[in-house]
């Protein structure tokens, strides 16, 4: 009887753990602009369960071997109607990050679609650094390049600046010319974004 509920409750184990949704389940893209495109971009794709679909492309996942933050992925796929099988390797660099080793978007660093960046989740503390630099690359291409390009950059950093001053720092004081302003924590006199 002791050997049948050891059983029994080692096959419920096996069957939880296999219900329970991978690392690198969720949708995944180059940059936020990415996410907000929606399935019409070919820098963004869904893993859901054992499918894996991008643009253009959707694959059934047949196995997954792990290896600490890597996850190998071998797919069977159709492509433009076109079958082929590969590999990918899913590289977690975080909750909501990965670089993807091999396939369609090989090397490249991708984001989840719809997580907040770790310093603007509830409870992070200190310096928010990540926004921040997220915010100086955006502020330099707003400033430093024109056309459509300028324009994302701008609106890049007018998403982020908020999150960075609901996270308490802010750029700059009143009373201060632009190349004085510096990251702080808000005061009174700070500039609001």
């Amino acid at each position: 009887m002791k050997k049948l509920i050891i059983a029994v409750l080692a096959g419920s184990v096996c069957v939880a753990s296999a219900a329970a949704a991978s690392p690198f389940e969720g949708t995944w893209a180059t940059d936020a602009e990415q996410c907000r495109v929606g399935p019409t971009s070919d820098s963004r794709f869904v893993i859901k369960g054992n499918r894996w679909s991008g643009y253009e492309t959707t694959c059934r996942i047949t196995s997954v071997r792990t290896r600490g933050n890597e996850h190998v992925l071998s797919r069977t796929c159709t492509s433009e109607e076109e079958p082929f099988k590969d590999r990918v390797t899913l590289r977690m660099n975080g909750e909501d990050s990965l670089t993807s080793v091999g396939g369609e978007l090989a090397g490249q660093r991708l984001i989840r679609c719809g997580a907040k960046p770790a310093a603007a989740r509830p409870g992070a503390s200190g310096r928010p650094d990540k926004l921040i630099h997220i915010w100086d690359e955006a502020d330099g291409i707003c400033r430093g390049s024109g056309g459509a390009r300028a324009m994302k950059g701008c609106e890049l950093r007018e998403e982020v600046g908020p999150l960075i001053q609901a996270q308490g720092w802010c750029l700059g004081k009143l009373h201060e010319a632009t190349v004085q302003y510096r990251w702080h924590r808000c005061t009174k006199d700070s500039n609001k974004m």
